[in-house]
């Protein structure tokens, strides 16, 4: 009996018999042995865990509706790289939130949930998030405490630059620029150090625009400057229509953070209160076109338009440079997405001509990277990839540049994506918004600067300093001081002028009252021969009448 089976032999074969058996149970052992220890030796194929905890909503442009598409093509491009590997990706969602602000309640129970009960504990763990709910430092702190690598890929917090609380973290974000920085060296660079920072409540994007506001705020206080902070919501709020004066009073440089319709708004409000004539700088800070942040444009045809087409000469627009509609990759995905996007009934049908391309690109993109970093990991790596932790991975990233496509991407040794704006001025001859400067960032952390165009406002070369010369109110010691100066000596020159007048006109009513003038050479003005021929005759008259007067007293 060999394995269960029984083997029948002749005497006369017995020897031989016996020793083909024996080889063939040697061979059997053999087979067994190596199969074993193949099995206990082979490395399985390396597993990676992509999460994205998100949900289904209309408040931000990052939500799952909106970036399914992208994630649909990147997971699907990060395959097609990778196939080697075993490859999944999950939503983390509760179908009860629909809000941001409900977001940022919920995100951390749902990546513990995650991490704690439903993770493959030998896949390599990824939190890809989109983020726009300010709600990305958030997750952070979890995945920092796990050391999981964690990736965003629309919006960011500044949290990311403090690498001792982010070691885990990159983004592939394309607004991912340090506006408390950018807006730091602009103010320097034209000698602005006093400014508010007005934001638009009710904007879609309201997270965004607090986040961006929030970040200037903080660094230029902190640098020493002078910040007002505050909300604009309507023409018909009180406290909004106060705002104006306050702004009078404190200073003549305004970053508003909101969507176009708001900024419509306030302009009417400053146009009737005299603070659109050249004096004042309004600085509006948009990502990137899109419906949902409206049309920076004057004209919507209604009776305001000719007052706004006189305010937007004192605005400048702070827009995104980097990722652009005319993206070759982006390009060649938009029909892709636009279908995908056509299949969610959750994606209102009046955007789905509008996706927020710059962010579908961003975690297309991040998909790509994962598959680029995990791609030039070795083989003797992967026998132990609980070992590989979310800091190496990170590392792995930060410093480099990445060939995604036709693009290339630089992260810098924060983990943050290098980008550019663009500063648009509107033009009078174009009658629309014109790019003047591009400003981009550098591996060191320094900013280039690039002008398109000179300075021009209001006929000037260069912009309003940051207070006018007699101060905000016109009320400096100095001006008031000059101006009570010009008041003495154009009192004085009055005055003197007043006493020459009196004085002529004194002298003529003598002259016409006695018939001579004081002084015979006092008469030159008078022009006309009969003029003077009168003035003589009457002169002459005169002598006779006093010649014989002065007869008839000597003859009594």
């Amino acid at each position: 009996m060999i394995g269960g089976v029984r083997v029948l032999v002749k005497d006369s074969d017995k020897n031989g018999t016996i020793m083909l058996l024996e080889l063939w149970v040697y061979i059997w052992i053999f087979l067994c042995y190596d199969v074993g220890s193949n099995k206990s030796d082979a490395v399985d194929p390396v597993d990676i865990e992509i999460v994205t905890p998100s949900f289904y909503g209309l408040d931000t442009l990052t939500s799952a509706n909106y970036l399914l598409p992208a994630v649909t093509t990147g997971l699907a491009a990060l395959r097609r790289s990778c196939p080697q590997f075993n490859i999944t990706h999950r939503w983390l969602v509760d179908p009860t939130i629909v809000t941001c602000a409900k977001q940022r309640e919920v995100i951390q129970d749902l990546l513990a949930k995650w991490y704690y009960l439903d993770r493959r504990p030998r896949a390599i763990p990824i939190i890809l998030l989109g983020g726009g709910c300010q709600e990305a430092e958030y997750a952070n702190q979890l995945a920092n405490a796990w050391n999981v690598l964690y990736i965003t890929t629309a919006s960011v917090d500044a949290t990311i630059r403090r690498k001792s609380q982010t070691p885990t973290w990159v983004t592939t974000s394309a607004i991912s620029l340090d506006y408390g920085n950018l807006f730091k060296q602009l103010l320097q660079r034209y000698q602005w150090s006093s400014l508010a920072v007005i934001v638009d409540p009710y904007s879609i994007n309201i997270n965004q625009s607090r986040n961006i506001a929030g970040q200037i705020q903080r660094r230029l206080q902190a640098d020493g400057f002078k910040v007002l902070a505050r909300d604009f919501a309507s023409l018909e709020d009180p406290i909004s229509r106060e705002l104006l004066a306050v702004i009078r009073e404190s200073c003549r440089v305004v970053i508003y953070c909101g969507g176009a319709r708001s900024l419509r708004n306030f302009f009417i409000s400053a146009t009737d209160n005299n603070m659109t004539d050249g004096e004042y700088v309004y600085l509006a800070v948009t990502p990137f076109d899109h419906p949902s942040y409206g049309k920076f444009h004057w004209q919507e045809f209604d009776n305001d338009d000719e007052k706004i087409r006189a305010a937007y000469r004192s605005l400048l627009l702070l827009k995104i440079y980097e990722v652009s509609n005319g993206s070759n990759d982006v390009a060649d995905m938009l029909s892709i997405w636009k279908n995908l996007a056509e299949m969610d009934e959750r994606i209102p049908a009046n955007l789905i001509n509008n996706l927020p391309l710059p962010y579908l690109s961003s975690t297309h993109m991040a998909f790509q990277l994962v598959g680029q970093v995990v791609g030039d990991l070795n083989s003797t790596v992967f026998r132990q990839p609980h070992q590989i932790d979310g800091t190496q991975l990170a590392r792995r990233m930060i410093n480099k540049t990445f060939t995604i496509g036709s693009e290339a991407i630089t992260i810098d040794s924060l983990g943050v994506r290098l980008v550019g704006v663009t500063l648009q001025q509107f033009s009078s001859t174009s009658q629309k918004l014109e790019t003047i400067l591009i400003v981009s960032e550098t591996l060191n952390g320094t900013l280039v600067w690039q002008y398109k165009a000179p300075v021009s406002w209001f006929g000037r070369s260069s912009f309003p300093p940051n207070e006018p010369p007699c101060g905000y109110l016109g009320q400096s010691e100095v001006c008031i001081r000059r101006v009570g100066q010009g008041i003495l000596v154009e009192a004085i020159g009055i005055g003197g002028g007043i006493v020459i007048f009196t004085g002529t006109l004194v002298m003529a009513l003598i002259v016409k009252m006695y018939g001579r003038p004081i002084n015979p050479g006092l008469d030159w003005w008078m022009l006309e021969p009969d003029i003077r021929w009168s003035v003589a005759h009457r002169k002459s008259s005169s002598l006779r009448r006093t010649q014989c007067m002065e007869s008839v007293s000597s003859l009594l």
